[in-house]
């Protein structure tokens, strides 16, 4: 019985703590012409998330913590990209870039 109780209290607990992550997903594309630009890397500093877009220009993060990241994407032959970036707690969050050709 006792073991029972004791997972019926924890159980709440392991929902709460799963709830506060999300996903940050998003295209990198050329801001002139729309284009997408697969192989871009894209980076949360400071911490280990990082990823290179797909053919379509697409990228996702799982299971990121709530929190203030500083994104930064780098792609050849154009200017850097970076902003702070909002993530809130249990929440996904879309990021779409335009580069800018250097």
């Amino acid at each position: 019985m006792k073991i029972y109780i004791t997972l019926l209290l924890y159980i709440p607990i392991l929902f709460i703590a799963v709830s506060q992550e999300g996903s940050i997903t998003g295209k990198i594309t050329n801001d002139e012409t729309g284009q997408a630009l697969p192989g871009a890397v894209v980076l949360l500093e400071t911490t280990q998330f990082a990823a290179s877009t797909d053919i379509e220009g697409e990228y996702s993060f799982t299971n990121v913590p709530a929190g203030e990241y500083v994104m930064k994407v780098t792609y050849i032959g154009y200017k850097e990209y970076s902003s702070t970036i909002l993530h809130e707690e249990g929440r996904d969050l879309t990021v779409n870039i335009e580069l800018e050709p250097v």
